[in-house]
């Protein structure tokens, strides 16, 4: 299979529509004897789209980073379409990590800390803003064989990924690839279409992209309305609430959380409704049936999805349980502090994925609690997850 990079040799986009871009690429295309895949995706120079936010979100979420993106790769530049924790929307090709990436097209390129790779010290991204220290990247291949760029997550601190978490994200990677194929598919029938119907069928393909994520997605996942009532459930979210998935929709998220996580919710929603931060990383304990409280790791962002014509919450959640199931390692304490106030700075197993101040205690009120900042927290567990030893 023959591997290639498109140069950047069309003119600059058209601002006036997805018309003009189809032209401009069909046009690069007989000069150049090659259709530019990365143009005609339509999406250089757009505004962000909500699907390839949602993709940056989950890559960010399965590496455990502050920053993630979906890079669109050229000869002069990189275009990120979709990305989070980034104050950029583009750099140029000299300061990317994913056209390094590309050049090993059937692979992922994992760089546990940039200064010590001379490919990466002298980067712009890693001696200036943002401070890169550590990526992780998957090359977005096109089915004719060309890279587009990649789906990337890059962190502050240094960086192991699991065998899982790779593979999550090469699994990303693919949903990726066939949403920029959907927009291409759509882009070669607009010669033929008004734009309002390319822009339709485009929709209506990234509609059922993110359908068939957030359904088969392995974690929890919810869309909840700004007044807090579930519209959507995935039969991940239900089985941790030990719910029919059809019982939940309706409901008030309140409804199946303890009181104090319901008031902490209502906050967060109006936190993010104010734009005081682009997404919430937190704990919290829902409530099943019986009465059993099931503690929980939710990841909670205002979005706008396909089909949704107003924003709404998306809600990401692992049980610990599950985290701890599937984890290579348990949390532990030295038994000085157990069941004190004090705490004890933690890494979870594989070292630099998520850094953690944790204090076990029998309370919560034995450790203070608090949200995320950047990549570490403090935590308060009434019990030890389940796997792990006291």
């Amino acid at each position: 299979m023959c591997i290639g990079i498109v140069k950047d040799t069309c003119p600059p986009d058209d601002p006036s529509g997805v018309g003009e871009l189809a032209q401009d690429a069909m046009t690069c295309g007989d000069q150049a004897g090659l259709v530019d895949p990365v143009r005609e995706t339509g999406l250089l120079d757009a505004p962000e789209r909500e699907s390839l936010h949602a993709v940056a979100e989950l890559a960010a979420w399965i590496c455990g980073t502050p920053m993630a993106a979906v890079s669109l790769v050229q000869d002069q530049r990189q275009f990120f379409a979709g990305s989070i924790g980034l104050d950029v929307r583009e750099t140029d090709r000299d300061s990317s990590f994913c056209a390094v990436a590309m050049e090993t097209p059937d692979q992922p390129m994992l760089v546990p800390d940039a200064l010590a790779d001379e490919r990466f010290a002298g980067m712009s991204l890693v001696v200036g803003d943002p401070h890169v220290r550590s990526y992780a990247g998957v090359p977005l291949i096109a089915p004719e064989g060309v890279a587009l760029g990649a789906v990337c997550a890059l962190g502050s601190t240094g960086m192991e990924l699991s065998a899982g978490q790779v593979s999550a994200l090469q699994n990303l990677a693919s949903v990726a690839v066939e949403l920029l194929q959907a927009r291409r598919e759509a882009t070669r029938h607009v010669a033929t279409l008004t734009e309002v119907s390319a822009a339709r069928e485009v929709e209506a393909a990234a509609h059922e992209q993110f359908r068939t994520v957030f359904e088969h997605a392995p974690v929890g996942m919810s869309l909840v309305d700004l007044g807090g009532r579930f519209l959507r459930v995935n039969e991940a979210f239900a089985t941790i609430l030990g719910r029919p998935a059809e019982d939940l929709v309706g409901l008030g998220s309140w409804e199946v959380s303890v009181a104090e996580d319901a008031a902490n919710d209502e906050a967060v929603a109006r936190e993010l409704q104010a734009g005081g931060r682009p997404v919430s990383l937190r704990e919290k304990q829902y409530l099943r049936p019986d009465g059993t409280r099931v503690p929980a790791l939710v990841t909670t962002s205002l979005v706008r999805p396909p089909g949704f014509g107003q924003p709404v919450l998306l809600n990401q959640v692992e049980s610990v349980e599950q985290r701890g199931q599937r984890s290579r390692g348990c949390w532990s304490c030295s038994p000085s502090t157990t069941g004190s106030s004090a705490s004890t700075p933690m890494v979870w197993s594989p070292p630099g994925t998520v850094a953690r101040n944790a204090c076990w205690g029998t309370q919560p009120g034995s450790c203070s609690v608090g949200d995320w900042t950047g990549s570490s927290r403090r935590n308060c567990w009434p019990r030890t997850p389940a796997g792990c030893g006291e």
